[in-house]
């Protein structure tokens, strides 16, 4: 059985220089980034998204490859690439204007799948993504979802609640970031919107909260939380995906794939999941762009770890 899935959209980020007369074209798409970061983890994701036969697309292309991506599953198209003009802020946080078709395209994966994620842009576009999400899951494979929410394409958020609970209904696990709630839910506090989620039957559901940390609550009660580590921040993207590559990373390495299992999960293997997911995400902060760390680059963070808490020993 095939381990991993991502489903989404591919698309190029177009990050301006500090004066702004200039762009870099990078890969991007939060679905992509996850993808990525699943392959330097070594776990040879499969990537169920649109790539256009274009230049940008071709760069698409090279860099997941390059990053151990399975391509077998990502549909060809005539049509350009998509397209996301970035902005950052003084903090290092990214906002986008989008351009071009953001939808998914797909080709069907031969084997089952143990673990399927999906989110973002294009899982809110028309019913095919949201057919194939059920059928998978009647299969037996466990869904994890980020709604990852683009305000700018989205419209007003009542009318987003619906479209991101309904997504929610088909997940075990969800992951979103305080940012993207407090967009949703502006007069409910994040954690008791996100507590909420589980009663639309996700078996875990994980709140990020940047610099704040990351809560968590399963479906039998259980409540965990981690702490943020102080790490000199380059810039924030694509942190919540590195986040999402190691919490899925972690579930496939404890072989966490069964809903009742992991709505069971107690507050110890809880936290350890955040903390190999929150490490991935501050190791990515710490270097330019969505540029996630490998796994003996996570190895030798682990080893310098257990060094320096040695010798303070």
């Amino acid at each position: 059985m095939t381990s991993v899935a991502v489903l989404g959209e591919a698309i190029v980020d177009l990050v301006p220089a500090p004066d702004g007369s200039t762009f870099t074209a990078v890969p991007g798409g939060s679905p992509y980034n996850v993808a990525i970061g699943l392959g330097r983890l070594d776990r040879r994701p499969l990537l169920l998204a649109r790539l256009s036969g274009d230049g940008f697309g071709a760069m698409l292309r090279r860099h997941a490859a390059a990053s151990g991506v399975d391509l077998s599953s990502a549909a060809a198209s005539d049509a350009p690439s998509a397209l996301a003009v970035a902005s950052l802020d003084g903090h290092g946080q990214a906002s986008y204007e989008f351009y071009g078709d953001l939808s998914a395209d797909w080709v069907a994966p031969r084997k089952p799948l143990r673990l399927l994620h999906f989110g973002s842009i294009a899982s809110w576009h028309g019913d095919r993504v949201r057919e194939f999400v059920d059928s998978v899951r009647a299969a037996g494979t466990l869904i994890a979802y980020d709604p990852n929410v683009r305000p700018g394409l989205l419209g007003d958020p009542a009318g987003a609640v619906a479209v991101i609970q309904e997504r929610i209904h088909l997940a075990h696990v969800v992951k979103a970031s305080e940012e993207d709630v407090r967009w949703l839910y502006p007069h409910v506090d994040p954690v008791t919107a996100v507590r909420g989620w589980l009663a639309l039957g996700p078996s875990l559901v994980i709140l990020t909260r940047g610099s704040a940390g990351t809560v968590s609550f399963t479906s039998q009660g259980v409540h965990a939380s981690r702490a943020a580590r102080q790490v000199p921040v380059v810039d924030t993207v694509g942190a919540g995906d590195a986040f999402t590559a190691g919490l899925i990373d972690g579930l496939l390495a404890r072989d966490l794939t069964d809903p009742q299992a992991l709505g069971a999960l107690e507050a110890l293997a809880l936290v350890d999941l955040l903390e190999r997911a929150g490490t991935l995400a501050e190791l990515t902060c710490a270097r330019r762009g969505a540029d996630p760390p490998t796994r003996a680059e996570l190895d030798a963070h682990y080893a310098g770890w257990l060094q320096r808490s040695a010798a303070g020993a």
